[in-house]
């Protein structure tokens, strides 16, 4: 007797739903030097702020200006390393 092997897709989604662009941080310390953070904040088109964004961001693009935002922040600690020479702000 044969057997028939049934296969079904689970509801479960590994996909990840695909950005639309990323607000890349840079930090200035004390002396005015930047820095570039790792990664960015993923911004997508079917959230009205963060494609209010995008939209100012292409229009400073198109007209060949610099994009720049004003951001507040937290700092969540798990754990520092204290070796590290750390930069000043």
């Amino acid at each position: 007797m044969a057997t028939t092997a049934s296969f079904t897709k689970s509801t479960k989604s590994n996909d990840k739903k695909s950005a639309n662009g990323f607000i890349n941080l840079i930090v200035v310390d004390a002396e005015g030097t930047e820095h570039k953070l790792r990664g960015g904040v993923a911004l997508y088109n079917d959230n009205n702020l963060e494609n209010s964004i995008m939209v100012a961001a292409a229009k400073a693009a198109k007209a060949g200006k610099e994009f720049t935002l004003t951001l507040k922040a937290t700092v969540n600690i798990l754990v520092p390393e204290a070796d590290k020479k750390p930069v000043k702000f």
